[in-house]
């Protein structure tokens, strides 16, 4: 595995001048972990061949029996091995190599992601239930002085034929600000004819429609609360401006090449200090796939700029 070039990250932040050493030594370290976990998985398999004799033995009457499932055993075996490799692979890259970035933005990387955050949008009615939510891919860090968190979240349904359907791919933000708001606050995309179904919500009990004289932002989202004076103190012009705006973070100058996000759906909940934030962007922006080509140091200034744009959209939703 060829060590990572030297490469300046200093032209995207200023932050990470001097990043590039730490990601020579954690690329160094990753070569080593996943050549050792390569090499003791083979040694695992190699154990197996002890067994052969026996496995001859058992193989013959099923040659008979059912042939269609000797058949299938190897190519199965050969998937499972080769999913593995790929996945730890994928896991591996993140945890070593995400990490230096992250640190360098003043960021606590996590690959796991923060599921409790998850869990507080769909109470909060803002992000998609009755699946199955995987978070990964968290971090937290601060905005303008303000405290904030970032976790993908991909949630599918799950059924006894084992298909399945995508209700969710994308983030939560969570932002907590110094001051808190009285009334809880509901912001959810205009869902056209369904809206009367979101009205029996349970999320939105005890709230009450609130309309605003924008029409662009009218026409996107729908508000509720439980008090519309302190609403609309809360969600002014200038802020509705910046929901607004959200997707325009998502446009093709701030992704990694070949990563194409067409439409980005946002909602929002306001209670207390916390807000809560729904992304859903369709795709995964820390892929597994594209840090697999970590032998290309193209791909840090890609995760650089993934990361910078979470911080950007942080700052511009903050009240």
């Amino acid at each position: 595995m060829p060590l990572l070039e030297q490469r300046s990250l200093h032209h995207i932040d200023p932050r990470l001048a001097g990043v590039e050493m730490q990601l020579k030594e954690a690329y160094y370290n990753l070569d080593k972990t996943t050549s050792s976990f390569d090499s003791d998985l083979d040694n695992k398999l190699k154990s197996f061949k002890r067994y052969k004799w026996w496995a001859v033995g058992i193989a013959i009457p099923l040659l008979f029996l059912a042939p269609f499932l000797l058949i299938s055993i190897i190519p199965i075996c050969f998937l499972l091995k080769h999913s593995l490799k790929s996945f730890t692979k994928g896991v591996l890259t993140r945890a070593y190599m995400m990490a230096p970035i992250a640190s360098a933005l003043n960021l606590e990387y996590s690959v796991g992601g923060n599921l409790l955050i998850c869990e507080e949008a769909i109470s909060a009615g803002i992000l998609a239930k009755g699946g199955r939510a995987v978070a990964e891919d968290g971090f937290n860090g601060e905005v303008n002085g303000i405290p904030f968190y970032f976790t993908e979240v991909h949630i599918r349904t799950h059924h006894q034929n084992n298909d399945s359907k995508r209700l969710f791919n994308g983030a939560v933000i969570k932002l907590s600000m110094p001051e808190p708001v009285d009334t809880p606050i509901v912001v959810l995309q205009d869902a056209g004819l369904w809206n009367m179904l979101i009205n029996r919500s349970q999320s939105l009990k005890g709230l009450q429609r609130v309309k605003f004289e924008q029409k662009d932002f009218e026409k996107e989202y729908q508000v509720y609360a439980k008090d519309e004076e302190t609403c609309r103190e809360v969600l002014t012009p200038e802020y509705m401006a910046q929901l607004s705006q959200v997707k325009t973070f998502f446009s093709s100058s701030h992704l990694p090449k070949g990563l194409k996000i067409p439409e980005v759906k946002a909602q929002m909940f306001i209670e207390g200090s916390d807000i809560l934030i729904s992304l859903d962007y369709g795709a995964n922006l820390f892929s597994p796939k594209k840090l697999q080509k970590e032998y290309d140091p193209s791909w840090a200034e890609d995760i650089a700029k993934q990361f910078l744009l979470i911080e950007n959209l942080a700052k511009s939703l903050v009240r």
